[in-house]
């Protein structure tokens, strides 16, 4: 049996895969804003950004669906 170093392993285990996650900011004149997100493990990068004050599924379907999933792939912003 080869023992594989954990740092290896973890990124081999890493490649190609994402996660996503959202948070709520608080921004000026008491507004809050919504964001998306989505992270490749590999490279710890965000890989998608995106914001709304209103948020509901058709948002979130419509964020996932607009980014590519390419190892070339660059942040995407829904204000754009």
């Amino acid at each position: 049996m080869q023992v594989v170093p954990l740092e290896r392993a973890t990124t081999a285990w890493a490649s190609g895969i994402f996660a996503t996650d959202s948070l709520t900011v608080d921004a000026v004149f008491l507004k809050r804003l919504y964001v998306l997100f989505v992270i490749e493990l590999e490279s710890r990068r965000v890989r998608h950004l995106g914001v709304t004050e209103y948020p509901s599924g058709a948002f979130i379907a419509w964020s996932l669906g607009t980014w590519p999933v390419t190892s070339e792939s660059r942040v995407v912003s829904s204000n754009s």
